[in-house]
């Protein structure tokens, strides 16, 4: 039901339940039509953009419908495409084995970030923070703490760190901008602000990532290079410029970042102290 849903950070989230695989749709709730996250009651059908595991799924459509007379008010549901319903059914086939009435028993839960209008990006988690929260911090029952559980519990997962990589290889062309190495499979999906001390939203954030070589990535994480906000490369007064040379890195190098990058180069700078 639409009132199963809640506001975390930038996410709205609720319980992955049966009407997605009955029907493969979703009630959208009404508190975040008025906040302008979900179009506003649309009389007619809206195509959503649906950012997935790496993939755009268009024209998911977001309207109005009515629910067979049993409610009183209008309904306004999400109905995914078919081509996004089979790949999360081949992404979590539990939920498909199972009776349907049991699928809320699985404790999934599904996720959107509002990313730019009518483009949204969609996740899938196992557990409560409650559950998660006990798991790794006892009885700790701090909100930020529980953010931090899901946050890492979905960082840690090879699934969503192949889901970030797959954003990260969009914006920077397939290649590192250092070393110009552009064989994906030897490149890293690097964090700029840690995953162990961001919020769910900056985990997941393209901007707060650079694709690198492992050994680009391994002097970035140990901030002995940082960057400014127009791409040009600091070097660390704690380590050999010499060394940093032979593995490719040099002053003369400038990268080039988008705008929403530089909050998160800022920080990495001011860790490292540049």
């Amino acid at each position: 039901m639409a009132s199963s849903w809640k506001r975390i950070e930038n996410y709205w989230t609720k319980d992955l339940d049966k009407s997605f695989f009955v029907d493969r749709t979703t009630v959208a709730p009404y508190p975040s039509m008025e906040e302008g996250f979900f179009p506003c009651k649309p009389e007619i059908p809206v195509d959503l953009d649906i950012y997935y595991s790496g993939e755009i799924y268009k024209a998911n459509t977001f309207k109005k419908e009515n629910d067979d007379g049993t409610r009183k008010t209008p309904l306004y549901r999400i109905r995914f495409t078919d081509d996004l319903h089979e790949q999360i059914k081949k992404d979590y086939p539990e939920c498909e084995i199972v009776d349907k009435s049991e699928i809320r028993d699985l404790n999934y839960k599904i996720w959107f970030n509002k990313k730019r209008n009518k483009f949204y990006e969609l996740s899938i988690s196992k557990g409560s923070y409650g559950e998660l929260k006990k798991e790794v911090y006892g009885d700790n029952k701090k909100f930020e703490d529980q953010l931090r559980v899901r946050q890492e519990h979905n960082v840690r997962n090879s699934k969503y760190q192949k889901y970030f990589k797959e954003k990260l290889k969009i914006i920077w062309n397939n290649e590192c901008p250092i070393t110009q190495i552009s064989d994906i499979k030897l490149l890293i999906g690097a964090h700029i602000k840690p995953f162990a001390k961001c919020n769910p939203s900056e985990a997941f954030d393209e901007f707060n990532g650079i694709l690198l070589s492992p050994n680009i990535d391994l002097v970035f994480e140990l901030g002995y290079v940082s960057f400014t906000d127009d791409g040009k490369v600091l070097l660390s007064n704690e380590i050999d410029k010499v060394l940093l040379n032979k593995l490719g890195i040099n002053e003369k190098q400038r990268i080039k970042f988008q705008e929403h990058h530089a909050k998160y180069l800022g920080w990495h700078r001011r860790e490292h102290k540049f």
